[in-house]
């Protein structure tokens, strides 16, 4: 559907629901509609629930003027989407479903991949899918000493070196040079996360937002040729600029070095791959050992991802959506044509259960954003009414079991 069509149609869409559309505008709605069923269909997915409705009641009580472009963005991804929506028959091919969750419209395909149209026939008892990691319940931050600062209830202001303050105040901290001194060694902090994420502000001005379930060791103060930090989880850096000093995320299966720019990096252990995602200048990214003299090496331009699959020595570079891979600032979750067991860690990570196969097992592929704030058993629903298999859970346990 062509660029100028869709938004126009998002634009009187939201009209429609705000009851004050010309008759010009809903005369060429109708004629849309009548092109063609699946236009009804996606047009009553999208009103469906009051979605857009209460979006901008949100919208209203949070900043008293409606950001009507917003929420035609909304509308927009839908509509842009639905040539590229696979249509499936409930059954053995799945199906497609579009709902609103938490005022956020959410669009999901979701079938099995072409070439895995058979079923899997190896015997599965019970396998651990995707299993709910040990993890912190609450944010805190390791000092080099070992010393450790609950950072949801202590709060304060922290001096730990003589050119170092650390400013903090909920949810973020600041590392602050009052004077560049020389030093003969680094000092190393970490931060380590719960749940929720973190915001930093390291030394340099490099700013970090840390993903739930994540740690990142950093020196307090700079004092090498090149600054050097260590991820395991998620992260979305914006790097300082330093051309005398590159800046490098160390991570198990991945390097990756700049100068300055945006990208984000995902390394959670209880996953199979780690990757960078780049939104902004140019990075390179590299497998672990010397970052110059590396056997597999890759360069990234902007809405280019590198990943790196475990026991695999070599990295993959595919292009992507580069703003997907933050939604989760946004408190989103964004797939797209993602294996099953990728979502089940994700899901698994978040809300804290172990995901168990029961039975054969199909390979399915899912494309869908949903808000991180919405109930499982809700996310769990769509899934299986998308065409994907039923989950039955048990306390942590959730069991997955094929129609």
């Amino acid at each position: 559907m062509e660029r100028d069509r869709v938004r126009k149609l998002a634009r009187i869409i939201v009209q429609v629901r705000l009851k004050n559309v010309s008759d010009a505008d809903r005369a060429y709605l109708n004629d849309w509609l009548d092109e063609d069923e699946r236009n009804r269909t996606m047009y009553r997915r999208i009103v469906r629930g009051e979605c857009i409705a209460r979006r901008l009641r949100q919208e209203d009580e949070i900043s008293k003027s409606v950001n009507y472009i917003e929420v035609e963005k909304s509308v927009i991804h839908l509509l842009k989407n639905r040539k590229r929506e696979r249509w499936f028959r409930i059954g053995s091919w799945g199906g497609t479903v579009a709902a609103c969750l938490i005022g956020v419209v959410w669009y999901v395909t979701f079938g099995e991949r072409e070439n895995a149209g058979m079923v899997n026939d190896k015997p599965l008892e019970q396998i651990y899918v995707a299993s709910f990691p040990e993890k912190n319940l609450e944010t805190v931050l390791v000092l080099a000493d070992g010393s450790k600062i609950d950072l949801e209830r202590q709060v304060s202001r922290y001096i730990l070196q003589e050119n170092v303050i650390i400013e903090g105040e909920k949810g973020q901290l600041a590392y602050r040079e009052q004077e560049k001194i020389q030093l003969e060694s680094e000092m190393l902090n970490k931060v380590i996360t719960g749940k929720e994420g973190y915001f930093l502000s390291l030394s340099d001005g490099t700013r970090v937002w840390l993903n739930g379930n994540s740690e990142l060791e950093f020196p307090v103060s700079f004092v090498k040729d090149e600054r050097v930090v260590t991820l395991r989880g998620e992260a979305y850096f914006e790097v300082a600029r330093d051309v005398e000093s590159p800046f490098i995320v160390q991570t198990r299966g991945l390097y990756t070095k700049v100068l300055g720019t945006s990208f984000n990096v995902k390394a959670y252990d209880d996953e199979p791959e780690v990757s960078t995602t780049l939104l902004s200048g140019k990075v390179e990214v590299c497998l672990p050992g010397d970052v110059g003299d590396s056997l597999a090496y890759a360069t990234l331009s902007p809405g280019m991802q590198a990943r790196v699959y475990a026991n695999r020595n070599e990295i993959a570079l595919r292009k992507v959506v580069a703003e997907d891979a933050i939604a989760w600032r946004e408190g989103k979750f964004i797939f797209t044509d993602e294996e099953m067991s990728v979502v089940l860690h994700v899901l698994a990570r978040w809300y804290g259960v172990n995901f168990i196969q029961e039975g054969k097992c199909r390979d399915y592929t899912f494309s869908g954003m949903v808000s991180r704030d919405e109930q499982l058993t809700a996310v769990l629903e769509m899934l299986t009414i998308a065409g994907g298999p039923r989950f039955d859970i048990k306390g942590k346990n959730v069991y997955i079991k094929e129609k």
